[in-house]
């Protein structure tokens, strides 16, 4: 969601990989425009249903209002004919921007990068990535030095790893280096977002951290906060959901999930966060049977 002075604005697709569109409301969320073509909310076509061997669009959990322009990472998934349909090397990633004094609803004002996937075979690291890995789900992020970064998810063979994907100055061209630009974090194998603390100037991250001997690399049974000065170097801060359920842990690992975190920093001193999240009686820890809402007040005490 995004909040502008003017209006409220949401980015999302027509249906399950369908056409990524903008729609806007001006009356508080109640009612919101309907995309109809690329001058009233059509940012980019999908794949008619049916088709193969097309992109098909995704977008990401988060959006970025940073000097005067909106960022919103999405990604396309490669049908690959014969193959897999859901594999994480088959997306890739891309950012689309515009400024936002211009009509958001034109597909003209916005700025779309170039497409990436992850190559494992450059990374040239077989440890921690393979065939099949690759990433999804990406968030943008300024850095410290004022330039836009995506922080993305990473499917590897090692869990508790992110991307890093850089952005130019242009907002045209979205780079990876291949040499550093997987780094150590806290989670990373599922769905996380980042943002900026003003009063400490510390990235804070809310992910599925996953604590050494687990047997299951993508488990998401336990939900930590995790902060960074600097994108790349991240500590784990608080434990703040996990099971209690008392299940054994290989049965938490596969029934139990506190996942795709949402939050914001709720005025001076809190945060809210809602979390999709697979508890007691879900039929598996990816899908969910409750939608929770948390508070978590005077944060900053952690640190």
């Amino acid at each position: 969601m995004i909040s502008l002075p003017d209006a409220l604005y949401h980015i999302g697709v027509t249906r399950d990989y369908g056409d990524m569109v903008i729609r806007r409301s001006t009356d508080g969320g109640f009612t919101w425009s309907i995309p109809k073509d690329e001058k009233s909310g059509i940012l980019m076509k999908g794949t008619p249903a049916g088709e193969p061997h097309h992109y098909r669009i995704e977008t990401s959990a988060t959006e970025l209002v940073h000097n005067s322009r909106v960022y919103k990472a999405f990604e396309c998934h490669v049908i690959d004919p014969g193959g897999p349909e859901w594999r994480a090397d088959k997306f890739a990633a891309g950012i689309i921007s515009a400024d936002i004094h211009d009509d958001l609803l034109d597909a003209s004002n916005w700025t779309m990068t170039n497409k990436v996937q992850f190559d494992y075979r450059q990374y040239n690291n077989p440890d921690i990535a393979g065939e099949g890995n690759g990433w999804l789900e990406g968030t943008p992020v300024p850095a410290p030095d004022g330039s836009i970064c995506e922080l993305i998810r990473m499917h590897l063979r090692k869990p508790n790893k992110a991307g890093i994907l850089k952005l130019s100055d242009d907002c045209k061209q979205l780079s990876f280096d291949y040499k550093d630009g997987i780094i150590d974090f806290v989670g990373g194998a599922s769905r996380f977002t980042v943002r900026r603390d003003l009063k400490t100037g510390l990235y804070v991250t809310f992910s599925n951290y996953v604590t050494e001997g687990a047997k299951y690399p993508t488990c998401r049974n336990l939900l930590c906060m995790a902060v960074s000065e600097d994108l790349r170097n991240w500590r784990r801060v608080k434990d703040v959901l996990k099971d209690e359920s008392g299940l054994p842990p290989e049965y938490s690992a596969k029934l139990t999930g506190f996942q795709y975190p949402a939050w914001q920093f709720d005025g001076d001193d809190d945060i809210i966060l809602l979390c999709r999240m697979s508890y007691r009686g879900a039929h598996t820890f990816h899908d969910a049977n409750r939608l929770t809402f948390h508070r978590f007040e005077n944060w900053r005490k952690w640190l």
